[in-house]
């Protein structure tokens, strides 16, 4: 497991994932779709190859930092965007961050039971050729989406170039 953040855009096949709204009424499969992300970038945590006490050393180092612990930002079906923390030794325990509970717009959504966005976790939005295009920038890089209906459709990770300069 990271204690980067991750941005996802989760597959909806269950309904999960439609809007932020809908999303925090089903914080386990919040939960799931974090740590499946997380899990890509680290394989040795879903096959139990880091036991339990390194697991709990972590989340207990990263516990006293509210905000600055392992999670993960979503984007919905509507162009929602919200972002989680996840406690690593308890599934289903996902916490929203505060104030990273925004629509497509880049408007904040109302929120309950959050916690400290201690490490200034943020997504901006780039409306683009809105309602063609809508952009979300995210850790150096940006997903960039097209949109039919007022629905996400069509989306890519774009990411910055690096300099080769030696």
């Amino acid at each position: 497991m990271s204690k980067e953040w991750i941005f996802v855009k989760p597959s909806n096949d269950s309904g999960y994932f439609s809007s932020v709204y809908v999303a925090n009424q089903f914080i386990p499969a919040v939960d799931d779709a974090i740590r499946i992300a997380h899990t890509t970038k680290n394989p040795a945590w879903q096959h139990g190859q880091i036991n339990g006490n390194l697991v709990g050393s972590l989340f207990r180092s990263l516990e006293y930092f509210f905000g600055k612990g392992v999670g993960g930002c979503l984007l919905m079906d509507n162009g929602d965007t919200a972002c989680w923390q996840i406690n690593p030794m308890a599934r289903g325990a996902a916490r929203l961050i505060e104030g990273t509970a925004k629509n497509v717009h880049g408007d904040l959504l109302p929120e309950s039971d959050t916690i400290k966005n201690g490490g200034n976790i943020n997504i901006d939005i780039d409306k683009g050729d809105w309602p063609r295009e809508v952009r979300y920038l995210f850790g150096g890089g940006q997903f960039r989406c097209g949109t039919v209906n007022g629905k996400l459709d069509r989306c890519e990770w774009i990411l910055r170039r690096q300099d080769k300069t030696q």
